[in-house]
């Protein structure tokens, strides 16, 4: 995808190509670039080496994992159009990542971000992009130049969350993208069927720009809305949601669904809308990572018999599902989670990433909250007409 190595790659197929060499014979294909027939099922040769088939679009669809690591190489002027609110465009791997945010980090620089992704690697390219080239992303030309890369460049890091959530998050895994991918790839013996391109944006297929509509599939996500602090918010996004034959999973806070009291729980819980554990209290994160199982289980117990009261005949619409708060999944959350039967529910998507521009993908858990900011990122989602929303435990 990149001409950053176009020339080495000339002149190694000039000496393979050669006549007098091993592929003048081709006892089998393996043994020069001449030797390649016009059947990819048994293997071929692309970008210097050689693949040994067709790469499932399985493979090919596999999403690269939140951080990863490998070599990052630039692509043609003009081929990769800014899209406002980024930093630019960049091509992944894998087309499942087409329309996701990621961020970048140099060896010895500071992350940069958000990127678009707006083109991915071919199927019969990424086998060879990945072993051969140990590539994880594509920039641009324009940030090419921005950077002075006169080389690839090894050792670049990318992750598909901001950065700066990795406080919150806890230690992330760094995974190598080429030998992850390459771990687990897997070929086909006959032409598949790829999913179709999502979104409203500009993509490079097969080198020409072209402009896609919204897709008319369906994306089914479980949106979850947080806390409940605010009354007024809370009205207005439950009038949306019932204005928009929509239901959502309400992770409430004790103290909170006290405030807004038994009338509004009740409304929620008729819309068809759940309600589940987001802790009594709402602790600060340096308490709460302090908590032992029995910690949580008294905290539950305290918002449960809360929560039954102002439920009232409706108390079906509790569900056993916990988020802790700041999404802080520890040990001792983990085990009062398994011991005591709730589903623990964390987030792919929030309320930054959708005003960032990113798309929801199918079977995303979007996170929102009970405050203004976030009124206007839930009638975004409500009114595009390819999203569906479904419940947590159903």
């Amino acid at each position: 995808m990149s001409a950053a190595v176009g020339i080495s790659i000339a002149i190694w197929m000039l000496a393979v190509t050669t006549p007098g060499s091993a592929g003048d014979e081709c006892p089998y294909e393996q043994a020069a670039v001449i030797c390649n027939n016009e059947n990819k099922f048994d293997g071929y040769w692309w970008w210097g080496g050689w693949v040994p088939g067709m790469v499932s679009v399985d493979s090919w669809m596999t999403p690269a994992p939140p951080v990863s690591i490998g070599r990052a190489v630039w692509y043609a002027p003009g081929m990769m159009p800014a899209t406002p609110g980024y930093v630019g465009g960049v091509a992944m791997m894998s087309c499942a990542d087409l329309g996701k945010p990621v961020w970048i980090l140099r060896p010895r620089q500071a992350w940069e971000g958000p990127f678009l992704t707006v083109d991915c690697a071919q199927g019969d390219d990424i086998y060879a992009i990945v072993k051969y080239r140990r590539e994880v992303v594509e920039v641009s030309w324009e940030t090419k130049e921005r950077w002075s890369m006169d080389d690839p460049i090894d050792g670049v890091t990318i992750s598909k969350m901001n950065p700066a959530r990795f406080r919150e998050e806890g230690p992330v895994e760094v995974v190598d993208y080429p030998d992850w991918w390459l771990s687990q790839v897997h070929f086909t013996d006959h032409y598949e069927r790829a999913p179709l391109y999502l979104g409203n944006s500009r993509w490079r297929i097969d080198g020409v720009i072209q402009d896609f509509k919204i897709s008319s599939r369906t994306v089914s996500v479980y949106l979850t809305i947080d806390d409940g602090w605010s009354v007024v918010s809370f009205d207005r996004m439950l009038a949306m949601l019932r204005d928009h034959n929509a239901v959502a999973t309400f992770f409430l806070i004790g103290d909170a669904a006290k405030s807004l009291g038994p009338d509004r729980i009740q409304m929620a819980i008729s819309q068809g809308n759940q309600i589940a554990y987001h802790t009594m209290h709402h602790p600060d994160m340096g308490e709460i990572g302090l908590w032992i199982a029995g910690d949580w289980r008294r905290d539950f117990s305290s918002w449960n018999g809360t929560m039954i009261e102002l439920a009232g005949p409706l108390d079906d619409g509790l569900i056993f599902a916990a988020r802790p708060p700041y999404g802080l999944d520890t040990r001792a959350f983990e085990t009062f989670a398994r011991e005591d039967g709730l589903t623990p529910y964390l987030w792919d998507i929030d309320t930054s990433d959708l005003n960032a521009g990113a798309p929801v993908s199918e079977g995303d858990i979007v996170l929102l909250h009970f405050r203004q900011a976030d009124e206007d990122a839930l009638l975004r989602l409500l009114e595009n007409p390819r999203i569906d929303f479904r419940l947590i435990d159903s």
